[in-house]
This record gives structure tokens, sequence and C-alpha cells, in this order.
């Protein structure tokens, strides 16, 4: 992933949280940023590698807030103010209205598999149990494909 901004969903930053720790964030990707409507609705203190930032058009988020989720709109909303950037997001209709938009996207599944592939974490198969255990959705056929990837 050549991008070298991520810009995270309030989700994918809770199952990161969770399962990995946010740590593997920063060891992944040169600069993560969260939009301020993503750092409410996560609710705790961020560590301070984590930028956060306001949407310069609010007009645009709340454009998409009406069929999105907040995160999932004010991520979207950031990405479109950005030329190099990549948004984590697992949501399915966010996910296909950013790649309508031309934003390029990754989810919690393609975090771990590019750590896996890196070797930060040496297997993907308990943590997407722990995933589902957290009430984390994904289906069946995705995580078949990720668990081929990682060759596990």
């Amino acid at each position: 992933m050549p991008n070298k901004i991520v810009i995270s969903d309030t989700s994918c930053l809770i199952a990161i949280e969770k399962t990995v720790g946010l740590e593997l964030l920063r060891q992944l990707y040169t600069e993560i940023t969260i939009p301020d409507q993503v750092a409410e609705e996560y609710g705790k203190p961020l560590p301070e590698w984590i930028r956060q930032t306001t949407i310069a058009s609010q007009t645009t988020f709340r454009l998409f807030e009406e069929s999105l989720g907040t995160g999932e709109a004010a991520a979207i909303s950031l990405a479109l103010e950005y030329k190099d950037c990549r948004v984590l997001i697992d949501d399915l209709k966010a996910r296909k209205v950013a790649t309508m938009l031309g934003i390029p996207i990754t989810g919690v599944l393609g975090v771990l598999l590019r750590a896996k592939n890196r070797g930060i974490i040496k297997e993907i198969r308990p943590l997407i149990e722990k995933l589902r255990e957290i009430g984390f959705y994904f289906s069946q056929h995705i995580e078949q494909k990720i668990l081929d990837m990682a060759g596990e």
C-alpha cells in the first residue's frame, strides 16, 4: 500500500484495539489520521501518533451521513481532501461509496494480512476468531480468502 496517510473509521479502530492493539497501525503505516467525529465516537484517549483533524467540508460530511454511519461518512469526507490516502473501513455500503469515488480502501482483515506478510503477527486465524467474539462481521467467503492469502 503506497498511500502515506491512512484515515480510519471508528469501528476499525475499535476492532484493531480489541484484537491486537492500535500500535499495529503505527508499525504498518506512515501516518494515521482520523476526523474529529471518529475521535468523538471512539470516546477514549488516542495515542499522540494518531492525528485528529477537522473535515473542511461539513456539507460533504452531512451528505454522506444521510446514508452512512457517522464514522464512515467522516472518514470518506476527509479522504476526499487528501491526494494520497487510503481509508480503513469495513462497512460494505461505505466501501462501495469510497470505491465509486476512487478512494483506495482496506479493512481490518487487510490490515491483519499486511501485518502477517510483514512478520509482525504470526497467525491471522486466532485474531479472526477474536473479531467474531467481539461481534465484528465479515462473510465466510472473505474470511477464507484472507486465510488462503495468509497461507493458513
